[in-house]
């Protein structure tokens, strides 16, 4: 029922990606490498679009493109497409994906989803269309699809649809496009055209503190909302002793959603107990649901008609305005409470997805009274800087975690760790949304989502779900009290390994291969060494012919690998869940 479900939303947004075709033609130019790109709007009104090649330099063209009217309104819906003919474009890459679909899908883009960029691969690994939008705020929709010329002719139309959900009234819109059809390998046509939207936006990352990269303990999946003063610092003391460094307390420990009250029935002692975790040597977070407000909250009644939506989300959450300063100020004055009065080292900050415009716009019925941005991407902005802002006033250097989706280049000024989405259990599903966030966050700190296994689980078993996401930071929410002791080794060895090779792991050039067949093999390499894990049994690995120290991990379920060296090919026992140095095999 689920899979129909997303399968029919992505249908969905597909057929509406490409809904608009015959919309009249308002701007076009030619591209060099592209052929004519055209600019289409259904209702213009009196807006004017100019769109202009920027000229190619090594197989990338950038395009300007400027929309503006007489006066304020809102900007109409417009898309921007071109027909490439090729019959190379065998893979489409979303970050947002967990499988690899077919090359004609849709995917969107916003400051709280994804990312403005659309990737395209061959079967060699190779890049062969990657095309990005310098706006990473507003909704862009992403769209492509087998277009026929005729009966013997046919390429691949790339669409991207702006404006297709409600915004701000605005006079003036200025955006650049660029397409890369470089050969080089397609992860780093991605992570180059990510740099670029950063370039060109201004809008850089926020550089890590090394606390960012330590080996993580959340409370999420052992104790969800159950989790208590007594209980945490158990698992804590157990978790430093294995090796991890930052932990965080998740849902559970408030009193309420919008007010955040301290649930003093099961922390009864916060100040206290933050400070016997700190002596313990571990950073202490707290995680935070921004947008949230319920109808119990002491605060409600103040805020009622400051809401984004006028009902609530399927949790009864209702969601505040962040367009209000008064919206604003009360989320920064308590989070700025919480990390003075108890001494978090950071926050958690979840949910930031749900700040979204909806139909009908509370406040445009009294023309925005009271806000000072009819914006929403643009007030959610506002709030991240000066959540950001009024921290480092009172910590420089706090720990902020933001989770998949929102991963662009506009949460990434103000967040210093990125998590992969919510995947208990599911080995696969981690390493395609680490290994995604690894591609497009350069210069981040990339997490995993918390690992969570059962006491009766092999100790290799364990190890692979650890290799599984050894290229990111590791978070764990394993229920630490009665591990086995072959689980406790394997923690402890692995996070030594982590620690042993980390300029490796996560500042190495990322190698990540074959994102179309779930990334059987990845590597990362520096200067004088290369990791290699291999992820999939009777993969053949292919070393290459250099003086590089060769580290070899078997994440498979089998107890032997397959390598080709310049001798040929060999096949070298090792363990599942366990790793070997090559040198020994006199490679």
């Amino acid at each position: 029922m689920g899979m129909n479900f997303r399968f029919i939303l992505a249908l969905t947004a597909f057929q509406f990606a490409f809904s608009s075709s015959a919309a009249t033609p308002v701007a076009k130019c030619e591209s060099l490498l592209a052929g004519e790109v055209i600019v289409f709007a259904e209702n213009a009104g009196e807006w004017s679009f100019n769109l202009k090649s920027n000229g190619v330099k090594n197989n990338i063209e950038e395009f300007s493109l400027i929309a503006q009217a007489p006066d304020v309104s809102t900007t109409p819906e417009f898309s921007v497409e071109f027909l490439l003919k090729r019959s190379d474009l065998q893979h489409h890459w979303d970050p947002s994906a967990e499988r690899f679909p077919c090359s004609w899908t849709a995917q969107d883009s916003s400051f709280s989803t994804g990312l403005p960029i659309r990737a395209n691969f061959d079967d060699e690994e190779m890049n062969v269309a990657t095309w990005a939008v310098s706006d990473a705020l507003n909704m862009i929709k992403f769209a492509t699809r087998i277009n026929m010329v005729d009966e013997n002719d046919h390429g691949v139309k790339f669409r991207a649809v702006f404006f297709s959900e409600p915004s701000a009234p605005a006079k003036r819109y200025e955006t650049k496009l660029r397409l890369d059809m470089r050969r080089v390998f397609w992860a780093d046509a991605i992570s180059d055209s990510v740099k670029w939207i950063a370039d060109v936006s201004s809008r850089y990352p926020t550089v890590p503190p090394e606390s960012a990269y330590w080996p993580l303990y959340s409370s999420w999946y052992v104790f969800r909302s159950n989790v208590t003063q007594d209980a945490m610092e158990r698992e804590i003391e157990r978790a430093a002793k294995l090796g991890m460094k930052v932990a965080i307390l998740d849902d559970g420990w408030q009193r309420d959603r919008g007010a955040w009250a301290i649930n003093t029935d099961k922390f009864p002692d916060m100040k206290g107990h933050v400070g016997r975790v700190k002596k313990m040597g571990v950073k202490y977070m707290l995680w935070f649901a921004l947008p949230h407000v319920r109808k119990y909250s002491p605060v409600f009644e103040e805020f009622k008609d400051m809401l984004l939506w006028e009902g609530p989300d399927q949790w009864n959450d209702y969601i505040f305005d962040p367009r209000y300063p008064k919206v604003r100020k009360h989320i920064v004055n308590r989070l700025v409470e919480l990390a003075r009065d108890y001494g978090f080292d950071g926050f958690k900050l979840d949910f930031i997805d749900q700040f979204v415009m909806r139909y009908p716009d509370p406040p445009a019925k009294d023309n925005y009274k009271g806000c000072d941005t009819k914006s929403v991407p643009e007030a959610t902005e506002k709030l991240l800087k000066e959540i950001r802002d009024a921290l480092d006033e009172v910590r420089p250097g706090m720990l902020i975690e933001f989770r998949q989706r929102y991963i662009g280049p506009v949460v990434r000024q103000y967040g210093n760790m990125l998590r992969a989405n919510d995947c208990p259990g599911d080995y696969m599903a981690n390493r395609y949304r680490t290994l995604a966030l690894r591609v497009i966050s350069p210069g981040s700190a990339v997490h995993s989502d918390m690992l969570l296994w059962r006491n009766d689980d092999k100790a290799s078993d364990v190890k692979r779900q650890i290799w599984n996401v050894i290229f990111s930071v590791v978070q764990y929410s394993a229920y630490l009290k009665d591990l086995p002791e072959e689980h406790k080794k394997a923690i402890r060895e692995t996070i030594k390994f982590a620690e042993e090779h980390r300029d490796t792991l996560l500042f190495g050039r990322l190698i990540p291969h074959h994102p179309e067949l779930g990334y059987p093999c990845v590597e990362a390499e520096s200067a004088e060494k290369r990791i290699v894990v291999v992820y999939q049994s009777e993969w053949i690995t292919k070393i290459p012919d250099d003086s590089k120290r060769v580290i070899l991990v078997n994440a498979t379920t089998a107890d032997s690998l397959v390598i080709e060296t310049k001798g040929g090919f060999k096949r070298i026992n090792v363990k599942s869940g366990e790793y070997t140095e090559l040198e020994s095999y006199g490679l």
